[in-house]
């Protein structure tokens, strides 16, 4: 049953088509800390790009906008640590994770705001 299932996801994620849009998350968490210069040491950013199906919501009591990304979870198997990601690029702008991805074992659901400069 689950594999039939999964099927379904699969086949309902191709039908989507141009619905569907690149994404590339990345991780840019520091790997350590300099006490000489009492700054934090970057890591060599990690990214991934994906296929996701992309909605925007405004919050009623503020004026954040979230982006929630649908993902294939099979696309995103391979990734060790999807919660290690801090930022997502969607249309080339910059937004933040703000959640813990959410996995059902068929789709994952990434949510994101707008990152101020």
């Amino acid at each position: 049953m689950r594999s039939m299932v999964k099927g379904y996801v699969a086949k309902a994620f191709n039908m989507i088509g141009d619905l569907a849009e690149n994404v590339v998350l990345s991780s840019s968490s520091a790997s350590g800390f300099n006490y000489s210069t009492g700054e934090a040491v970057a890591s060599t950013p990690i990214t991934h790009n994906l296929k996701a199906v992309v909605e925007f919501v405004k919050k009623k009591d503020s004026n954040t906008l979230i982006a929630k990304l649908l993902v294939m979870a099979k696309e995103v198997e391979l990734i060790s640590d999807l919660d290690a990601f801090d930022k997502v690029t969607i249309r080339g702008i910059v937004y933040r994770v703000i959640a813990p991805s959410l996995n059902d074992g068929y789709t994952v659901t990434i949510s994101a705001t707008k990152e101020t400069v």
